[in-house]
C-alpha cells in the first residue's frame, strides 16, 4: 500500500501511525507546509491513495508549451498522487531530453500547473460541496 498524507499536524502523525499498524510494509509520504512534523492540530490532515487514472491539458501556447504539457500528462498517468506531487521542472526537462534557453520556463509552468491541479483535487476532496460553486 502507498499512502500520501497532506498535513503533518498531530492528526497527520496519528494517521501515519494507524496506517503503519495496519500495514507494516506501507509506503507513507507526508507533505506539510512546514518542515517539521507535529504542527498545530488545526492543520487537518487529508489522506489520499490511489493512482492518477487520466490527465489532460489545454494550452494555446508555443510548441514547447504543448510538449511540456503533454509530457506532464505522461508523467502523471498511472502514478500515485504522492509520486506525481514530487514531479518537478527537472523531471519534465529530462523526459523531454532537455529544452534550450528560454524554453525551459515551459517545463516550470507545466510542473507548477500540475502541482496546482493536485492542490485543487485535494481541496475538492476535503470540501466537495465547494465544487458546485466553482467558476470553471
Amino acid at each position: 500500500m502507498r499512502v500520501c498524507i497532506v498535513g503533518a499536524g498531530d492528526g497527520g502523525a496519528t494517521a501515519a501511525n494507524q496506517i503503519r499498524r495496519l500495514d507494516r510494509e506501507a509506503q507513507i509520504d507526508i507533505f506539510s507546509k512546514r518542515a517539521e512534523l507535529g504542527c498545530p492540530p488545526c492543520e487537518t490532515p487529508l489522506v489520499i491513495s490511489g493512482t492518477v487514472a487520466d490527465a489532460t491539458f489545454m494550452t494555446d501556447g508555443s510548441g514547447t508549451s504543448i510538449a511540456s504539457g503533454s509530457m506532464v500528462t505522461e508523467i502523471a498517468k498511472g502514478k500515485s498522487v504522492g509520486e506525481v506531487w514530487k514531479s518537478n521542472q527537472q523531471d519534465i526537462l529530462n523526459a523531454l531530453g532537455g529544452l534550450l534557453g528560454k524554453s525551459k520556463h515551459c517545463a516550470l509552468l507545466a510542473a507548477n500547473t500540475l502541482k496546482e491541479a493536485i492542490r485543487d483535487y485535494l481541496a475538492m476532496k476535503k470540501e466537495p460541496w465547494k465544487k458546485a460553486y466553482r467558476k470553471h
